[in-house]
């Protein structure tokens, strides 16, 4: 299963659970294709603990 599939399945369940990819690349993350999978953020490989850190923060949501 690719993480756009794995992005699609989980919205379909929790439509309101954000999803953040990360790979180290990919064709088939194309604008169109991250957006129809509900993807908020795509994380490109490698990246920091703290930029991981910083995405996830900026998607949860405030309590």
């Amino acid at each position: 299963m690719t993480g756009l599939e794995f992005a699609r399945r989980i919205r379909a369940l929790r439509a309101d659970l954000p999803v953040v990819l990360a790979s180290g690349h990919s064709a088939a993350l194309t604008p169109e294709n991250i957006r129809a999978a509900g993807v908020c953020e795509v994380l490109s490989k490698p990246y920091s603990m703290e930029l991981l850190a910083q995405t996830i923060r900026r998607h949860l949501p405030s309590v």
